[in-house]
């Protein structure tokens, strides 16, 4: 008997009963998830006949059981019983098949999480804040899907709560050194600026190694000295040039952020085109200069326009803002490989300034209460639009963990102290 299985809008299959155990045993589907074998009568896996009484031996029918079984992608169309039987194509295993990211978290559901995390950082002094953090993190990663398998945060709220003291303490001797002795805080927050990109590095290895996928963490390969070029380097090239070079700085920063990530000993690499990044900042500074263009003459003409003027300037900055981070994102996550594994992210202008605009209506018509809520559809926009591209996802990861496994665990302990804030 064939068994199609629908899941995340698409049916997949077909699968005998021997590889639908197996997937189900490895988390890929659950016994909950619809299944049908003649394309019209689609039941809960549990309930597909011979089901529990049929004996499967999955070690002998598929002795590497380290690996779950390729999952075919079908068809988008929801299972329908009044529809007349469909055929799905068994795809070749060579061909590349996509992996949506999925979040399944809700605003009501963090809420709850969300409100307590407010009230005991306030009766605490802020002290429960790292907690409050760690059960945040906790909850959008468990939240977050890929190929059936949720990801953990592991870190430790301690750690947070040391990085979390040392900035205060700064913070502290800044407000009082810039009573007292203005010229040291000037030395203080100097000293800070040029400590930042060691901070970058440290926080973002912090939050990789505390990244765990299927029982394997991440690791962020960048350096110290690499942060320093790019974040005081290219930062000061793109201010002595007046923003000029600005489009070549984020392509070393978006280099430096997707081409040092880690897993099972492989390590990304991020080649973003430099020309299109300059193409994109030429569009955004087109679009200032039209509207300047549009807007001077009506106000020399009518001088008592120029009371809107400002209020016109943010709307306008939101759409450069969401062009340019639309754009700039899709192509450099786009530009990213892990091996064999590449990546798609689907982010539109529209789509962000949608996004954006409903977050403001609610936070301001609710007072900020409605924070839970844009954080979860935050996620669950940015998420949508990304999927991961690869041959057999399942068969990469089980590879990795067994590469991991035989060279032992090289990670080692992740940071004691987690600088970010």
């Amino acid at each position: 008997m064939q068994i199609y299985v629908y899941k995340d809008n698409e049916s997949q299959g077909p699968y005998d009963l021997g590889k639908l155990h197996e997937l189900v045993r490895n988390g890929v589907f659950s016994e909950e998830d619809l299944a049908c074998h003649d394309g019209q009568n689609w039941v809960q896996v549990n309930q597909l006949p011979d089901y529990h009484t049929q004996a499967i031996d999955i070690e002998r029918k598929f002795p590497d059981s380290a690996s779950s079984p390729q999952v075919e992608r079908t068809s988008s169309s929801p299972p329908s019983a009044s529809k007349s039987s469909k055929k799905f194509p068994n795809r070749g295993t060579n061909k590349t098949k996509r992996y949506s990211l999925t979040f399944s978290g809700n605003g009501f559901e963090f809420f709850g999480i969300w409100i307590v995390n407010i009230v005991l950082s306030i009766l605490t002094l802020g002290i429960y804040s790292a907690w409050a953090k760690v059960r945040t993190m906790r909850y959008f990663y468990g939240n977050t899907s890929l190929a059936g398998s949720s990801f953990l945060y592991m870190a430790s709220p301690i750690a947070i709560l040391k990085g979390r003291l040392i900035a205060i303490a700064l913070l502290i001797l800044y407000g009082v050194f810039s009573q007292i002795q203005p010229v040291i805080s000037l030395l203080l927050g100097t000293a800070v600026f040029f400590l930042a990109p060691l901070v970058l590095v440290r926080s973002l290895r912090f939050r990789l190694q505390n990244t765990d996928y299927r029982g394997m963490r991440f690791d962020f390969a960048g350096t110290n000295s690499q942060s320093y070029g790019v974040f005081v380097g290219y930062f000061l090239l793109a201010y002595a040039t007046c923003g000029i070079l600005f489009p070549w700085q984020q392509v070393k920063q978006k280099e430096f952020f997707l081409g040092n990530i880690r897993f099972g000993g492989s390590q990304s690499k991020c080649s973003p085109d430099v020309g299109l990044f300059f193409r994109y900042g030429g569009i955004c500074l087109a679009i200032f200069i039209l509207a300047a263009v549009l807007v001077v003459p009506i106000a020399v003409l009518f001088p008592p326009t120029l009371v809107v003027v400002p209020f016109l300037f943010y709307p306008l900055m939101g759409v450069v803002g969401a062009y340019w981070h639309a754009n700039a994102t899709n192509h450099s996550i786009e530009s990213t490989r892990l091996e064999d594994i590449s990546f798609e992210s689907r982010l539109t202008t529209g789509g962000l300034l949608g996004l954006w605009v409903t977050n403001l209506l609610l936070l301001a018509f609710t007072a900020g209460l409605a924070a839970p809520w844009v954080m979860v559809r935050n996620a669950r926009y940015r998420l949508s639009c990304t999927s991961v591209l690869a041959k057999d996802l399942d068969s990469f990861v089980s590879r990795k963990i067994e590469y991991s496994s035989a060279l032992g665990d090289e990670l080692g302990e992740a940071f004691e102290i987690d600088l970010a804030i």
